[in-house]
């Protein structure tokens, strides 16, 4: 199951980079079902997820706090998507850790 995944130091008030840029993953190129996984170090954090021209997530909060990420207990967001590029971005008012997990899963 191709995923990307990594962690990131979040500015107070200030939006992060987008994550997928770089990656495998970056282009979803058939249909599939994508799967956000994160957890938050110690204060909250909220998360966007676009792909293509599609909202999965918008400025959702992150209430999971924890050192480990575990795909059955830190769902964000779970949702078909059909084509598109991914942007997730992650914003908070203080300077927390965001583990985070991006599973892609191709649809038969």
């Amino acid at each position: 199951m191709p995923y990307i995944g990594g962690s990131v130091v979040l500015v107070a008030n200030t939006t992060s980079a987008n994550q997928a840029v770089g990656t495998l993953e970056e282009f979803i190129t058939r249909p599939s079902l994508v799967r956000l996984s994160a957890v938050t170090s110690a204060t909250p954090a909220n998360v966007t997820l676009i792909i293509g021209r599609t909202a999965l997530a918008l400025n959702q909060s992150l209430v999971s706090v924890g050192t480990s990420v575990s795909i059955k207990d830190h769902v964000v967001v779970e949702h078909a998507a059909l084509r598109g590029r991914v942007t997730l971005t992650f914003v908070s008012t203080a300077t927390p850790t965001v583990l985070w997990r991006l599973d892609v899963i191709p649809m038969r």
